[in-house]
């Protein structure tokens, strides 16, 4: 058991060093393209946002009792 959470962890480290490789490798336009990249996600987020809030979702109201919730 402990050889495989070893074996495990040694696994997770060794991706996380590669990842952490790559983000080392990166210079300033591959960086401006990530925040690019990112800006439009949340522009998106928050467009998605606002449309679900103007169709009423997040919001919510009390019922009076179980036929309300029918009509």
């Amino acid at each position: 058991m402990e050889q495989v959470l070893q074996q495990v962890a040694q696994t997770v480290e060794k991706q996380l060093d590669n990842e952490l490789e790559k983000l080392d490798a990166l210079d300033s336009s591959d960086l401006e393209v990530l925040r690019q990249q990112r800006i439009a996600e949340m522009k998106l987020r928050a467009r998605k946002k606002q449309e679900w809030l103007a169709m009423g979702h997040g919001e919510y109201t009390e019922l009076a009792d179980e036929k309300e919730f029918f009509t």
